[in-house]
């Protein structure tokens, strides 16, 4: 699991495979369209983190106002935690 903010390498074509390769404005401008959408339908986001198993996606991904992820392991659960993810 990498740091979003710390590319491992300084070219597309030199990343190892497989490997999620992410916009972070995209990423974070698609995350709150779907916490102000799932908050106008009156409820609160616990967004999947299995794809991503990303700490700092999940940090953008988390709507504020819940905090909750869903997730689909006990290790990833333990590495959210460790994270500082507190509802899992």
């Amino acid at each position: 699991m990498t740091d979003l903010h710390q590319p491992t390498v300084e070219r597309l074509a030199d990343t190892a495979t497989p490997a999620a390769v992410l916009d972070r404005a995209k990423l974070a401008a698609n995350c709150a369209h779907m916490i102000n959408h799932v908050h106008g339908l009156g409820a609160r986001l616990r967004p999947h983190m299995k794809t991503l198993k990303s700490i700092d996606a999940a940090r953008i991904a988390i709507d504020p106002t819940h905090g909750g992820i869903a997730i689909s392991t006990l290790n990833e659960a333990a590495y959210f935690i460790d994270g500082g993810v507190s509802d899992v």
